[in-house]
């Protein structure tokens, strides 16, 4: 399928004198069919997107965190000093190379000390760097190393407080009005999902039954244009010469 959003992008950036890559065509395209099918209130069936997974070895690889794991983070990470980063960084990590259903108890300390050592031990082999950006893949589903950025936030996000508390707080939400859409979903399999994933199962189901559905257009609509911005600008940036005046006249 084409997206007539990503057609008429590209139409400008050719009319600026820039000229986007095969992947940015394919990049936008995807982008645009997604904002596409929201707009037009196509829902799970259009943007259901599997979680992502980092893979530094065949064995070891970090998943995109599901429902499951924020909420542990987040009770694990209270027992922490607040400017401990590294700490949370390796629990971070840890988590995220688990499936939810292997996670130790975040109530016992002893469990979650084991755990992580062992995890440490089978880290030791990989640098820092392979580590970092594996997780970072994980966590914001982009690769600075091909020129992406991450999704844009939601306006709607913490403005101030605890970060950790907020996605807690979101991550229940959508667990709770699981439980009240989703007839016959264990607990379980809720939290193995991610909290897109979730709420577009959500979606579809009310859309099933004829409920009334939110399509989010603002997440779509921002990681589209987001993508557009950094492709125009890493364009612009190309078509410079070395002492920094544009070799194409615009």
């Amino acid at each position: 399928m084409v997206s007539e959003t990503a057609i008429a992008s590209i139409d400008e950036l050719h009319a600026r004198g820039l000229y986007p890559s095969p992947r940015d065509v394919i990049r936008l395209n995807a982008l645009g069919l997604q904002l596409e099918a929201v707009r037009a209130k196509r829902v799970a069936s259009s943007t259901y997107l599997l979680p992502r997974v980092a893979q530094v070895s065949p064995e070891l690889w970090f998943r995109q965190p599901a429902i499951g794991h924020e909420i542990w983070l987040d009770k694990v990470e209270r027992n922490l000093a607040r400017g401990d980063m590294d700490s949370r960084l390796a629990l971070t990590a840890f988590a995220l190379s688990r499936d939810v259903s292997a996670l130790p108890d975040p109530d016992s300390p002893e469990a979650v000390s084991s755990a992580m050592e062992e995890f440490a031990a089978k880290c030791a082999s990989y640098t820092r760097d392979q580590l970092y950006q594996a997780i970072d893949y994980a966590l914001h589903g982009f690769n600075p190393a091909e020129g992406e950025v991450p999704a844009a936030k939601p306006d709607n996000g913490p403005s101030d407080g605890d970060d950790a508390d907020w996605m807690e707080c979101v991550a229940i939400g959508v667990l709770n009005e699981g439980r009240a859409v989703l007839w016959g979903a264990t607990e379980a399999d809720l939290k193995r999902m991610t909290k897109r994933q979730l709420a577009d199962v959500i979606q579809s189901a009310k859309a099933y039954h004829g409920m009334a559905v939110d399509t989010d257009e603002d997440f779509y609509q921002g990681r589209y244009y987001a993508t557009l911005d950094e492709i125009a600008a890493r364009l612009e940036s190309e078509r410079k010469s070395p002492d920094g005046r544009s070799d194409v006249m615009v």
